[in-house]
């Protein structure tokens, strides 16, 4: 599956770009491409890795053991293509968050939320509940 809403340079940094092309679609887990079609959907404009228009984030989507600048996690669920950090352009992370929480069923593929945090985690972990946890 390949996102409706995305481009894959926002969801992979500049070195895994370059490396893999678009054949990074590969590295994402097709539940979490899914639940970002469907969050950018009903919330607008979604902001994950923006390097590729000048903009400052690179390590927000998948992070890969060839980026060394990206956030150390062995086993992070960035580094498996499972996660996404981001913001939006018209609604607040916390709007977006609790809207989630609240209807789980609206993102039946959306199995782990971090909360406290200026943006977004949500993750697609093997769950069968929504899990919330503080980073």
């Amino acid at each position: 599956m390949i996102c409706k809403y995305f481009k894959i340079q926002e969801l992979v940094s500049p070195a895994v770009y370059k490396r893999m092309g678009d054949n990074a679609w590969w590295l994402f887990d097709p539940r979490l491409l899914q639940a970002a079609d469907i969050i950018r959907q009903k919330f607008g404009t979604m902001i994950i890795n923006d390097w590729s228009w000048g903009g400052q984030f690179r390590f927000r989507g998948l992070r890969s053991i060839i980026d060394s600048q990206a956030p150390k996690a062995d086993f992070s669920l960035h580094r498996f293509g499972m996660a996404i950090d981001c913001h939006f352009k018209s609604v607040s992370v916390s709007t977006v968050r609790k809207y989630i929480i609240d209807n789980p069923s609206e993102f039946p593929d959306i199995k782990g939320i971090e909360l406290d945090v200026s943006w977004l985690h949500f993750d697609t972990r093997n769950a069968n509940r929504l899990i919330t946890f503080k980073g």
